[in-house]
């Protein structure tokens, strides 16, 4: 259920991204239910705000409101895993 959630509001992001850059460039953007519900000036803020306005931990989204081509990839290195 909360990976198809994330999956609609990761999707409603990525269709309002350039729409998004181009009014609030830099701002970090709370997303719940394919909504925007909030905008803040960093990620700490963002996050508070979500729980403050009583958003289920796991229900909402947040991101940075910049271009794709501005986006700083994350990289998560994991264990390797052995398969027979």
């Amino acid at each position: 259920m909360r990976r198809t959630r994330l999956r609609k509001n990761w999707k409603f992001f990525e269709t309002q991204r350039d729409r998004l850059a181009r009014r609030h460039h830099g701002k970090f953007v709370v997303i719940y239910n394919e909504h925007i519900h909030a905008f803040e000036d960093t990620e700490f803020r963002a996050y508070h705000r979500a729980i403050d306005d009583g958003l289920p931990y796991g229900s909402f989204y947040i991101r940075h409101c910049v271009h794709k081509h501005e986006e700083t990839p994350i990289r998560i290195r994991g264990a390797r895993v052995n398969t027979l």
